[in-house]
């Protein structure tokens, strides 16, 4: 079979070789011969010979039989870069380098003498020693674009081979990373489902600083292929700095987003990877949950909060954030007694933890009940953070619930020093003015919170119940 394709592949061949050797189409005669057939017939004998011994991987015969071809037609660029080839698979570099620029010479316009060139100069010269040379070798494969945009094939071996990928590799070595990534582009255009150059482009855009690209690029790479253990671990830790960097900046719905991507990737992680290559960490995994229910919390998506928080508490029930968050959620669609049990699970777990303290006495103001313990569990809030606005507007708020107005008035004015923009502050602030008859204050305060929140029905209706616009 193998040489079927060879006489195959020669026949093919030696219909360029004729249109070279500008034989013409009358037929031959039984008669002798004609010089330039008598010479396409020796070509022809050798081509055959050659691509016979080279399939059977008798390379240097093979070489003497091309170099008989060139002793007839030596202006062949084709059977130079054929010998050019074969030069390079018996490592004869020197003389692979002539006869590719010998190719080149002859026919400038063909892409395969420079890819070939551009391959020897790596070998010949792509070392520490030699980086002036990188310059010649980038050029030889621009070259190969120009003339084939598309360039793009396959190796005697079978491995796929393409300039762009020399130029991207290249350019990554040297710190050209915005030209790696414009050749690995090129590269996923040719051939979108090749994971392996998604996961070139996204190692380029971490160097180049463009995290979401990154993201973005070995999100692709797994989508095509979704056992890249290697993709997932590098996205996670991607995902994980972007969400560091969007919470600060109140982008809460990305930073979500990029959380709930670094847990699945993490997951993923602990089930394609070797033991030997990653430690398996459920702490770490548990964290990332009770991050992500916070958030979701806030974003007041709280179905999606229990989903993940219950998930969290499966892998670590002692979890103080997954406790506190999940008691949060729960207290927030009416799960009361769900969320004392949490709050309390909470202060149990980590007893210096202020925020379940407050978290914990305010639910009880909310509901108007335990009160005297919801002003002790603040109290213990505000002896860590004497300053902290929240914590007074809680304690101001369950004074106002056991019917103490002065103390309730002292701490929420005092809290609005410190958070003055603060909508259910100025709730309070009023609800307590009315009930001590202080009518006009505590509509100017509801006043103040619906500038900061034009919409919130409740104000509103306060508003027109107490005779305002």
């Amino acid at each position: 079979m193998r040489l079927l394709s060879a006489i195959l592949l020669a026949t093919l061949i030696v219909v360029n070789l004729n249109a070279q050797l500008n034989t013409s189409d009358a037929a031959v005669s039984d008669s002798s011969l004609q010089p330039e057939y008598e010479r396409a017939k020796r070509v022809y004998a050798h081509l055959i010979s050659a691509t016979y011994l080279r399939e059977t991987a008798k390379l240097f015969p093979a070489k003497k039989e091309y170099q008989q071809i060139l002793r007839e037609h030596e202006e062949s660029a084709f059977v130079h870069t054929q010998l050019a080839s074969l030069s390079m698979e018996i490592y004869d570099l020197p003389a692979a380098e002539q006869s590719c620029r010998r190719a080149i010479e002859i026919d400038p316009e063909k892409p395969t003498p420079f890819y070939l060139l551009g391959q020897i100069m790596i070998w010949r010269y792509g070392d520490a020693k030699n980086k002036d040379r990188w310059s010649d070798i980038i050029e030889a494969f621009r070259k190969v674009i120009e003339l084939d945009p598309d360039h793009y094939g396959f190796e005697r071996n079978g491995r796929p081979f393409s300039a762009y990928s020399y130029l991207g590799q290249i350019s990554e070595q040297i710190g050209d990373y915005q030209s790696a990534a414009n050749a690995f582009k090129e590269l996923i255009r040719i051939m979108p489902y090749q994971p392996a150059y998604y996961l070139r482009l996204a190692n380029v855009y971490n160097q180049l600083g463009d995290k979401q690209e990154a993201i973005t690029a070995y999100e692709r790479a797994i989508k095509i292929n979704n056992d890249l253990w290697r993709a997932h671990d590098a996205l996670w830790k991607l995902c994980v700095e972007q969400h560091d960097l969007l919470y600060p900046a109140d982008r809460l719905e990305d930073a979500a987003e990029n959380l709930r991507k670094a847990i699945h990737s993490y997951s993923e992680l602990r089930r394609l990877a070797p033991p030997a290559n990653h430690k398996h960490d459920d702490d770490l995994l548990t964290q990332f949950r009770a991050r992500l229910g916070s958030l979701y919390v806030v974003l007041q998506r709280e179905n999606e909060a229990l989903e993940v928080l219950e998930k969290a508490l499966e892998t670590n029930p002692d979890d103080p954030d997954a406790n506190y968050w999940i008691g949060i959620t729960h207290q927030a669609i009416g799960n009361f007694e769900q969320a004392e049990h949490h709050l309390r699970r909470t202060i149990a777990l980590s007893p210096e933890r202020e925020d379940a303290y407050n978290a914990l006495g305010y639910f009880f103001a909310e509901l108007g009940t335990n009160l005297d313990e919801a002003v002790s569990l603040i109290q213990k809030a505000l002896k860590k953070s004497p300053a902290n606005g929240a914590y007074l507007d809680s304690l101001g708020w369950a004074y106002f619930k056991q019917g103490k107005l002065n103390d309730a008035l002292k701490q929420l004015e005092k809290a609005a020093l410190y958070m003055p923009d603060n909508v259910e502050l100025q709730d309070h602030l009023g609800e307590v003015y009315l009930k001590k008859g202080r009518k006009k204050e505590a509509v100017a305060a509801w006043q103040r919170a619906i500038q900061l929140s034009p919409g919130n029905t409740a104000i509103l209706e306060k508003l027109k119940k107490h005779g305002q616009e």
